[in-house]
């Protein structure tokens, strides 16, 4: 072979080494896909992320409360000595270093400031708990997607073989002088639907495969391993202390907690500030009026007396932002617990449709089947047979589609009861 072929050889094997790669498929149980989620989702990350900003505000808010430690040090050179009364009172060169250790003593506002951006780091450990919630249920939901289309892909295959079955018999019929060319072109037509149907359904399947990798944070598609078994869902009232546990609701709860305490806390941006300060000193050489080495103390007393209405502004804005939180509240409170009855009904009647659909689904099949006995024993026509095994494929499908809307409908009971995640 010439070395182009060899070339081509190769960037074909790669091309195709390369697409088997970008079509990786792994496999996750509910659980573990709940709990990627949660540690690799980017809506995860970020609120952790938040987390840690908050908690370095809070550091730096703190930091004014604290004592201090400062050192200096100073080189001063001028033009020539400063003679007074024949003596040098400044000489060229000199030299000048201190510490100056300073406490606040009396600070309301300062650790006003601190105790506000402490809460704020409480708030936002809530709603990081509330963003691992959501993002919880849509890898949950993810997860369920994969379940449904995997049953589309059965149903499909299931209905394919069924219809080349009957392909093959009326082949058979016809080969045998017994059945017609109709009864083939029948059959045949209902193996190219089957087909065309799986097609789109296994396209399905890999976008839903796809949507659950990018649900839990990762760079390939991801298929289910098992049916969840979800806990139990109890029969609640669909009242405010049933949602209680829901961590949406907690982090209002946090944020109102935080704003009501700011808005308590406006006194403290009336009160003076009282600070000591030490500060020992080195000076060479020494002036008339600094000796070589000495120490002086201060007590800072600071009180504003009048800053343009800042304060006021100020109260009036928190006062402002304790409402909203308070509001805020409310109507997640109001929503919670009507998703939680909403939640309720809905899985009482997904329950009843998916009894039913199983029922009808059992009596399609024995339909279908029934159909291919008489026709086979030429008591039923082709289009009989035919039309039972579409109304069967149908069947399936609602069924398929019934299961989901029963598994839906117990994760939003388990989520708007603050259940799920656990």
């Amino acid at each position: 072979m010439r070395p182009a072929s060899f070339s081509c050889l190769f960037a074909a094997t790669l091309l195709i080494s390369t697409a088997a790669a970008a079509q990786e498929v792994r496999t996750t149980t509910f659980a573990a896909a709940i709990t990627t989620a949660k540690q690799r989702s980017t809506t995860s990350l970020v609120a952790k992320a938040d987390i840690a900003r908050l908690e370095g505000l809070m550091v730096q808010a703190r930091a004014a409360s604290f004592p201090t430690l400062v050192v200096g040090a100073t080189y001063t050179r001028i033009d020539d000595d400063r003679i007074v009364g024949g003596r040098v009172a400044l000489g060229v060169d000199s030299f000048g270093a201190n510490i100056t250790a300073a406490v606040p003593i009396f600070a309301p506002a300062r650790w006003g400031a601190y105790r506000r951006a402490d809460d704020a780091v409480d708030v936002s450990r809530a709603a990081a708990r509330a963003t691992d919630r959501d993002v919880a249920l849509l890898a949950a939901r993810a997860y369920f997607g994969v379940i449904l289309q995997k049953r589309a892909v059965e149903v499909s295959t299931t209905a394919k073989d069924s219809a080349q079955s009957h392909l093959d018999n009326a082949d058979a019929r016809l080969g045998g002088g017994v059945g017609s060319r109709l009864d083939v072109v029948r059959a045949r037509q209902e193996v190219e639907l089957s087909l065309a149907q799986l097609a789109n359904a296994e396209s399905n399947l890999a976008r839903a495969r796809e949507n659950l990798g990018v649900a839990l944070g990762l760079d390939h598609a991801v298929d289910t391993v098992d049916v969840p078994k979800l806990p139990e869902a109890p029969r609640l009232a669909g009242t405010a202390a049933d949602t209680a546990q829901r961590a949406d609701l907690k982090r209002e709860e946090a944020s109102v907690w935080a704003a009501r305490r700011a808005n308590r806390d406006a006194w403290r941006e009336y009160m003076p500030i009282l600070s000591g300060a030490f500060q020992p000193f080195y000076q060479n050489p020494p002036t008339l009026t600094q000796p070589n080495t000495g120490w002086q103390a201060q007590l800072i007393l600071s009180w504003p007396v009048y800053d343009g209405g800042l304060r006021y502004g100020l109260t009036r804005e928190r006062s402002a932002v304790l409402s909203q939180a308070e509001y805020r509240r409310e109507a997640l409170q109001r929503q919670s617990t009507a998703e939680l009855r909403i939640a309720e009904t809905t899985l009482d009647r997904a329950k009843v449709a998916l009894e039913k659909t199983q029922r009808a689904a059992a009596l399609a099949h024995e339909a279908a089947d029934l159909a291919m006995v008489a026709y086979k024993a030429g008591g039923a026509s082709n289009l009989e047979v035919v039309d039972a095994d579409r109304r069967a494929r149908d069947v399936d499908a609602q069924l398929a589609l019934a299961e989901d809307a029963a598994l839906q409908a117990h994760l939003d009971v388990l989520a708007a009861a603050g259940l799920f995640p656990q």
